[in-house]
């Protein structure tokens, strides 16, 4: 996912020293015990010291995020709830971090950096479970590995992450000090979502778009993906700008987008006031223009902060309806219903499928559960797994098998199931 609305821009040189700062410490946690021992606990190879273990979550909690958060939070513990905390003769004990500024309610690099860090130094964790944005999962990814912790993402969907294509400098090797992969994710990334965007564009009866990107590297990247596969979908591009740091400029963004001839707008970037203003602007100055955006930047906040832009916004996203999902998952409502006395939020099910799969990773390694490296494999040899997302294996990349993309519009402030745009 991008950042949330109130998390400053941050360029890629600045990134640069977050990562480098994030690895070192990784690094610094490392020990030279090998695959299997129990001699090192915090390093390359450890084992649990005991039956005790400790699953982590890491999410924003404060802010317009929270009650998305508290959703998959609270199917996080629903499944652990299920399995009576215990897997075989493991007990499975349950950590929820906050990454986020309570001032703010977003994330910050020093909330992300201090929670992995609490995570590695506990000798019983045995997954890591986030983060929600892309930027968090930057910084947190390197700790955790070097810890050779298994960290699975309920959302983060930068490409850079899993794979080269698309990705930046030293990408994805810079996150991995360890040298071998310990993260994954169960939303498709974010080159499954710009082949949702052109779809969604194409169904919409749009031939050519004007693509605005953000200086945040994360959502950005989203925004170069979708201009590569652009012309592949047969959708021209009007125009590709990335948005400049001065808020005075976008008068002349809006102009150009005007002058360009575009019959849409794709804006990949963070989801603040300053962007609300500029697509109503936008659609003031040309009341037909249609107005794309991935799912990461449709926050409740943002989504209010937009006027007559609102009935002009396609979001794609990876959430469907309940019922488009396996029986299972229907049934995981009733039971969060009856837990939490209130309806799943749409992420719920991610919370819960990571949670599921941690636990059943841990009974399939049997004896060796408590061994991270171990339950790191089970991960990585998931086939053909039925869950209440649906079916899917993981890659060596760590990326998930599943692809089904929705399309959203807003009414009433909040996001509608429009269609399903990739199966």
């Amino acid at each position: 996912m991008g950042s949330d609305a109130a998390h400053p821009a941050r360029p890629r040189r600045a990134l640069a020293g977050i990562l480098a700062a994030a690895t070192a410490a990784a690094l610094a946690g490392c020990g030279s015990g090998g695959s299997g021992t129990n001699t090192n606990t915090v390093g390359a190879g450890s084992n649990a010291p005991s039956n005790q273990l400790t699953v982590y979550s890491a999410l924003p909690l404060g802010g317009g995020a929270r009650s998305r958060s508290d959703g998959i939070v609270n199917g996080e513990k629903l499944a652990l709830k299920e399995s009576g905390g215990r897997v075989g003769p493991f007990r499975v004990n349950y950590v929820s971090l906050d990454d986020s500024d309570p001032s703010t309610g977003s994330w910050t690099p020093e909330q992300a950096s201090s929670n992995a860090k609490l995570a590695a130094q506990d000798k019983t964790a045995i997954a890591y479970l986030g983060d929600w944005d892309s930027g968090a999962t930057a910084v947190s990814l390197p700790i955790i590995n070097g810890a050779n912790i298994l960290q699975i993402s309920p959302a983060s969907t930068y490409v850079g992450f899993t794979q080269s294509t698309f990705a930046g400098k030293g990408e994805p090797d810079r996150y991995y000090p360890l040298g071998r992969r310990t993260f994954g994710r169960l939303v498709p990334s974010d080159q499954v979502q710009a082949a949702a965007q052109v779809e969604y564009a194409k169904r919409a009866g749009v031939s050519n778009v004007f693509l605005i990107r953000d200086r945040e590297v994360f959502d950005a990247e989203l925004g170069a993906i979708f201009a590569a596969q652009a012309p592949l979908g047969g959708l021209a591009l009007a125009g590709d700008q990335i948005m400049s740091a001065n808020p005075s400029d976008d008068v002349t963004l809006a102009r150009q987008v005007t002058n360009s001839g575009a019959q849409a707008v794709l804006y990949a970037g963070q989801p603040t006031l300053r962007a609300a203003a500029l697509l109503d602007a936008l659609l003031a100055a040309n009341p037909s223009l249609k107005l794309f955006s991935p799912y990461f930047v449709a926050e409740p906040d943002f989504l209010r902060a937009l006027g007559p832009a609102q009935r002009s916004l396609y979001v794609t996203s990876p959430v469907l309806p309940l019922g488009m999902y396996p029986a299972t998952a229907r049934r995981f409502a009733s039971a969060y219903r009856t837990a939490f006395a209130s309806s799943p939020g749409p992420y719920a099910l991610y919370g819960y499928e990571a949670m599921k799969l941690v636990l059943t990773l841990i009974r399939e390694a049997g004896s060796r559960g408590n061994d991270r490296q171990a339950v790191v494999n089970r991960f990585f040899a998931t086939r053909g797994r039925q869950s209440v997302i649906g079916r899917y294996s993981i890659e060596a990349s760590g990326d998930t098998t599943l692809s089904r993309y929705g399309g959203d519009r807003v009414r009433g402030g909040r996001l509608a199931f429009d269609r399903l745009l990739i199966h």
